[in-house]
């Protein structure tokens, strides 16, 4: 939006909201800089009253995939009990972050660690693929697709790094975002801790419906941090 015609479209809707009496500003935020472990970047615009100061949020502690998802249990692909136990406790600040505000009667227990099954070529691949590493480091008998141009259609994430976007199209594959040591995709949850939704939160429908419901959301501490500072002015 801010290149789209030299910026004269993000003009034009900072220009409306002045007509209507509001004060526009503008501002690329990375989601990293705000707790969120992804590369995600997204533009926010905020709208005061004349008069009213408005602050952007300071930059915090950058998090890292294992500071999201290191505390849940392990997951078989095609897992699909809606209630796994936990085996161990949190020790980041975001996994205690996350699974804060959980009814008493549900600490023990993590919801939508559900994964999809993995096809027998994708296993193989998969389990040769190091943290970090992606489709044009797999040997040429396991592309199907161009590695010139899809060179990056598997990535398998590292712990101590951040994710991929995470996007809607996460509900049609997860060969984006495969899992740091388990040779399977990210389970439901673990796209919802990387995107910040707390344990507590549930998605609704088929798990395809669940994935494209956290991918299409704003990360909630990138939220967090825009609307904390709005609410004080």
């Amino acid at each position: 939006l801010t290149a789209w015609n030299d910026g004269a479209v993000l003009a034009g809707i900072c220009d409306s909201l002045a007509d209507l009496g509001y004060r526009a500003d503008a501002m690329l935020l990375n989601a990293f800089d705000y707790g969120v472990p992804q590369h995600r970047s997204r533009l926010v615009i905020v709208a005061t009253r004349p008069g009213v100061e408005y602050s952007w949020p300071a930059k915090d502690a950058q998090q890292t995939v294992w500071d999201a998802i290191g505390d849940l249990p392990a997951a078989p692909p095609a897992q699909r009990e809606e209630q796994l136990p936990y085996d161990g406790a949190p020790s980041s600040w975001l996994q205690k972050r996350l699974r804060a505000g959980v009814a008493q009667d549900q600490v023990a227990w993590v919801n939508d660690h559900i994964t999809r099954d993995v096809r027998s070529d994708d296993a193989e691949a998969y389990a040769l693929l190091t943290e970090g590493q992606t489709y044009a480091d797999l040997p040429e008998r396991l592309r199907r697709y161009r590695s010139d141009i899809f060179d990056d259609k598997y990535k398998r994430l590292s712990w101590s790094g951040l994710s991929r976007s995470i996007t809607a199209h996460i509900a049609k594959d997860g060969y984006w975002y495969i899992h740091p040591d388990q040779d399977r995709t990210l389970s439901v949850r673990e796209a919802a801790r990387i995107q910040t939704f707390p344990d507590w939160f549930r998605f609704a429908g088929r798990p395809s419906a669940r994935y494209r419901q956290i991918g299409n959301a704003v990360p909630p501490l990138l939220a967090e941090a825009v609307g904390r500072p709005l609410r004080e002015a």
